[in-house]
């Protein structure tokens, strides 16, 4: 392999490949194309999205699909340039910027900007569940809660890494994962200069700083900061 993503970095298109490994090598048409070498084969990269294509040909049929997607989206986000078929639909978009959240539920004060979103909330009030799983029968509120839930039983692991051959269940557990590769610590203690890669590990953390011991023995007045002490003192009683 020619080269490989820096462990930091972000990566684009199927081949997993940072922006800063292309250079600008010629023209075609008047606009630069940007190029890296991956795996001993030449890769192309689009200026707009940043999808990576196999030659110059590929490259330019995919600019021009560029062109008559802007035709068909004549509709464009002043604050993100994100464009829509339909006015409608930017209007929606816009209360992302906006903030604004017109649709109000009337059982409690919480308020959502679009329409689909409160009729998913008001199911937490009602208890309607219309999912219903084949397998064991429980329900749901929505059909994605259901589709992940059916994963538990067909094994299905849809999420795969990029680095390793693991693949996971919910893109939630490939998240947390690809941080062991990549070394991103998003939570940082308020306290100190130590992050972690994950929430309940900077909670456990935290209570060094806090004194807080939530974990108590019910046999005696002991208690302590993290469930394991908790178990390998109960053990003490046996």
């Amino acid at each position: 392999m020619t080269l490989s993503p820096p462990s930091t970095a972000p990566l684009i298109g199927r081949h997993g490949i940072h922006p800063s490994f292309f250079s600008s090598t010629f023209q075609s048409n008047g606009q630069d194309m940007m190029t890296a070498v991956f795996d001993n084969n030449k890769i192309y990269r689009c200026h707009q999205c940043l999808r990576l294509c196999s030659s110059p040909a590929e490259l330019k049929r995919h600019t021009k699909s560029h062109h008559q997607t802007n035709e068909r989206l004549r509709f464009c986000c002043s604050h993100c340039n994100k464009r829509f078929a339909q006015s409608s639909h930017l209007q929606q978009h816009l209360r992302v910027h906006t903030g604004v959240r017109p649709f109000k539920c009337r059982f409690c004060s919480k308020s959502f900007a679009q329409s689909t979103h409160l009729q998913q909330h008001i199911k937490m009030h009602t208890g309607d569940k219309p999912f219903r799983c084949n397998f064991c029968e429980k329900h749901f509120s929505q059909l994605s809660h259901l589709q992940k839930h059916t994963r538990v039983h067909t094994g299905e692991k849809p999420y795969k890494c990029i680095y390793c051959f693991k693949s996971f269940s919910q893109s939630s557990n490939l998240q947390k994962h690809l941080r062991v590769h990549t070394g991103i610590k998003p939570y940082k203690c308020t306290y100190c200069s130590k992050s972690f890669t994950q929430s309940p590990n900077l909670q456990k953390h935290i209570r060094i700083h806090t004194g807080e011991r939530p974990y108590t023995c019910h046999l005696c007045s002991k208690s302590f900061s993290q469930s394991s002490s908790l178990q390998q003192h109960l053990k003490l009683h046996d």
